[in-house]
């Protein structure tokens, strides 16, 4: 498990609580953590379709080249 997960399990254990002050902070927080989780994903997706997308440019040169040598 990773570390975030262990933060939303004892954010979620506060939650069932009955302390209505405590509650509203936890929810807070584990809603704040999984948006910045969601956006860190994102932003990697954006990085890595990138770089794919260079790779298969460049995969698509060398096949031309290869073509054009034939």
């Amino acid at each position: 498990m990773r570390m975030l997960d262990f933060v939303c399990v004892i954010l979620q254990n506060i939650i069932k609580s009955d302390n209505l002050t405590q509650w509203s902070e936890a929810d807070g927080i584990c809603d704040a953590m999984s948006f910045v989780e969601f956006v860190f994903i994102l932003h990697f997706m954006i990085e890595m379709f990138g770089i794919i997308d260079d790779l298969c440019q460049a995969l698509q040169y060398i096949s031309r080249d290869i073509l054009n040598a034939m």
